[in-house]
């Protein structure tokens, strides 16, 4: 019979040190409790008045005419003015990885398991006296328990007792995975060798098998359990550089979700925890299990040589492009007006580096439908030799009016047309998209993409989710360019939430006029700018990551953020103004050129919102072009400025805002200057200026709070977090947003 897996992922450890012993029974629910059954624990110590330098035992004990349990995960609290932690001794039948980087503040973080069941004396610990009356400080917090079968159980904590026929082992020590491994391997194998790029392509990869070997087995829950006490991180790891495993994807494998989707919690959270251990553990013993051991989505063979179609001229009707074929686009691809084209998880799409400029464009009325998954993104890139520009990327049109009035000067386009009313139905929502009844502002777009603007602010053009576009931005001429991904009059309705842009010579993400705000956008390696808006653009974007390529030619005016209302000088005032809110944005800047002008760069007009960010490694942070955009001027609030080499504002704006550019950051609310004191952003960010394996997740306090705070409260429609940046803070065992589908540079210094 198949087992039922869907545990619920629990929420990180409060700080076991700053809890006291209490006396009586303290039962602690972990979870939605099966049967009602609890797992009575208690600590013995081995002596309640050992003298100081000498030697004490701690013993985690289930009780054994309890049912048996499959894993306990929680952590011992102690004063850490009178414990020193020694290390661990192996005891029972159990295995249990023990996380000594909080003993210092007084947590012992521990996960035990096995899947034949846990009882008894699960775990043992050693510690040093350093000073009299430890005894009353020691306590266990509970963070899971549940039942060899995986049913979620209750831990009834009783409390510390006093055993003087405790042993004190001889033999306690740091032992690690590989200590774990040795103990539980055959003679004479090997050990497990965390994963060059999270997620990668492994064929046939199976859940559990977290080291690549064909299997899953104890060497796997090991890897997981080290991960879920926070020995090992999620993406980087720290055994050493020859490593080679997956914990994103393969280790993150409770609770079931259904449709062969393992991992993810039901608030889209994952995390990898004793549960998973356990999964691992049981699968790899022989009992059933849902998601261990089968195959992870994506994981199947690649699509052969002469799965290849070309795709050229305009796509009409409803069109599909599945998984099992590679489409080479050539010249422009247009998806035309009342046309659908929807693409499957796992698809990959090439522009062709012989016919350029390449790329996929949607018209106004055209629908593009690209959601992939986390174990299946769909990949936009080029044929043949992967470099930045080698194609033109992704266009979509939409019909949200620019702010310049009609007819556009030496466009000859007039006013907009009319467009009848449609709905698209994707994926159990339906989009209704009004008619727009023409007569409103239009333009042209860049480099001979088609025109954009209308009447339809709420405008629907599709659907990007879970999508990577490498390489892209092709320059026709000076002025002329296409970009990553261009968003051009796109309407509010339309969905872009987990993309990636990776290594173009252009703009990361470029706005032309439109209504539409994205979510959870990774820029990487952008050749100009990471997110451009011009024409009146007027969307609230969060979690963007925005990392400039390190090998820019020094000088050449690559910037983060850059905004302008309109690009003609009479017009600088138009409205609606460019007024977009930019809200947990992480923006890291070229590290190697000093010649770099500023992260931020607002002209011609233009008023946005930013806060709750983080900006770091830049020459300087902002620069106001021009004396139009002094008033009304951007608001930029809660966020946080480390790593700029000289002066916060660029010395070279027009003297009339040389005192708005400096205030914009000085006198905006709760903003943090951190040049010179401390933390810089390795004491914000655990390894933000990392290009191959970047790791944007928030430190936290000793109490789990993220280091940067005092957010405000954001927009309607957005998600309110209590950290700044676009990552949440590093918890035990989290997964960030971006990890397992997202790439990182092919060097240190190439995209």
């Amino acid at each position: 019979m198949m087992l039922n897996r869907s545990i619920p992922k629990l929420a990180m450890l409060v700080a076991a040190s700053a809890v006291g012993l209490t006396a009586c029974s303290d039962q602690v629910s972990t979870g939605a409790i099966a049967n009602g059954t609890n797992v009575p624990l208690k600590l013995e110590v081995s002596s309640s008045s050992a003298a100081r330098g000498s030697r004490v035992a701690i013993a985690v004990n289930l009780d054994e005419s309890a049912s048996a349990a499959g894993v306990v995960q929680g952590a011992l609290a102690f004063d850490a003015a009178s414990l020193r932690y020694v290390g661990q001794s192996p005891v029972g039948s159990s295995v249990s990885m023990a996380n000594g980087k909080g003993a210092a503040d007084g947590a012992l973080r521990f996960v035990s398991y096995n899947p034949r069941g846990i009882s008894g004396r699960i775990a043992l610990f050693v510690f040093e006296v350093k000073a009299p009356n430890y005894l009353a400080s020691i306590r266990y917090v509970p963070q899971l328990a549940a039942a060899a079968g995986g049913r979620q159980l209750t831990t009834q904590v009783l409390g510390t007792v006093v055993n003087e026929s405790l042993s004190v082992p001889a033999d306690a020590s740091m032992m690690t995975a590989a200590d774990w491994n040795a103990r539980m391997m055959p003679e004479g194998s090997t050990p497990p060798n965390v994963s060059a790029a999270p997620g990668e392509y492994r064929l046939n990869l199976q859940y559990g098998d977290i080291d690549f070997n064909g299997t899953v087995s104890g060497p796997d829950a090991v890897a997981a359990a080290n991960a879920s006490v926070g020995n090992d991180e999620i993406i980087i790891g720290t055994d050493g550089p020859a490593i080679d495993r997956d914990l994103v994807i393969a280790g993150n494998v409770s609770p079931t979700n259904g449709n062969g989707a393992c991992g993810t919690n039901a608030n889209g959270t994952r995390v990898v925890d004793g549960n998973d251990v356990l999964a691992i553990a049981n699968f790899s013993v022989g009992n059933a299990e849902t998601c261990a051991g089968t195959l992870i989505p994506g994981r199947g063979p690649l699509p052969g040589a002469g799965a290849r179609a070309i795709v050229t001229g305009n796509i009409t009707g409803a069109r599909l492009f599945s998984k099992d074929t590679v489409y080479e686009l050539q010249g422009q691809v247009r998806i035309l007006d009342g046309a659908v084209l929807t693409i499957q998880p796992g698809t990959r799409i090439e522009g062709s580096s012989v016919v350029n400029p390449s790329a996929l464009i949607s018209e106004r009325g055209g629908v593009l439908l690209a959601a992939g998954t986390q174990f299946e993104p769909i990949v936009f890139t080029c044929t043949g030799t992967k470099i930045p520009g080698c194609w033109g990327g992704v266009w979509l049109s939409g019909k949200s009016a620019p702010n310049l009035a009609v007819p556009a000067s030496g466009t000859g386009l007039g006013p907009s047309p009319a467009f009848a009313a449609r709905s698209v139905t994707f994926q159990g929502t339906t989009y209704n998209v009004p008619a727009d009844i023409g007569g409103c502002n239009q333009l042209l777009g860049e480099a001979n993409t088609p025109g954009y603007g209308g009447c339809t602010d709420n405008d629907f053009s599709g659907v990007l989710r879970y999508v990577r576009i490498e390489f892209a931005g092709f320059i026709i001429s000076s002025g002329r360019e296409l970009n990553g991904l261009t968003l051009a009059g796109v309407g509010s309705q339309t969905v872009i939430d987990f993309v990636q842009v990776h290594g173009g010579t252009d703009d990361g993400v470029e706005f032309f006029a439109g209504t539409v705000g994205v979510r959870h956008v990774v820029i990487t390696g952008a050749q100009d700018d990471g997110f451009d808006g011009s024409f009146g653009y007027r969307g609230n974007s969060q979690f963007v990551i925005i990392q400039n390529d390190q090998g820019d030619t020094p000088g050449n005016d690559s910037r983060a953020i850059e905004f302008d209302n309109n690009e003609t000088g009479a017009q600088f005032a138009a409205a609606p103004r460019t007024s977009a809110g930019m809200y947990n944005f992480t923006v890291i800047g070229n590290l190697t050129s000093a010649t770099q002008t500023a992260a931020i760069m607002l002209r011609r007009g233009t008023s946005p919102t930013i806060s709750n960010s983080i900006f770091d490694g830049w020459n300087h942070v902002v620069e106001i072009r021009d004396t139009d955009t002094c008033t009304p001027g951007a608001v930029i609030r809660h966020s946080t400025f480390v790593g700029h080499r000289s002066v916060l504002a660029n010395p070279s704006v027009p003297p009339a805002c040389a005192a708005v550019e400096d205030a914009i950051i000085t006198s905006g609310t709760e903003n943090r200057i951190r040049q010179t004191g401390a933390p810089q952003i390795g004491g914000i960010l655990f390894d933000g200026r990392n290009t191959l394996l970047p790791d944007w997740r928030m430190l936290s306090t000793a109490l789990d709070a993220p280091v940067e705070g005092t957010t405000e409260i954001v927009p309607a429609g957005l998600t309110q977090v209590n950290y700044r940046g676009a990552v949440g803070n590093l918890s035990t065992g989290q997964i960030p947003w971006y990890s397992g589908w997202t790439r990182g540079f092919t060097s240190a210094l190439v995209p």
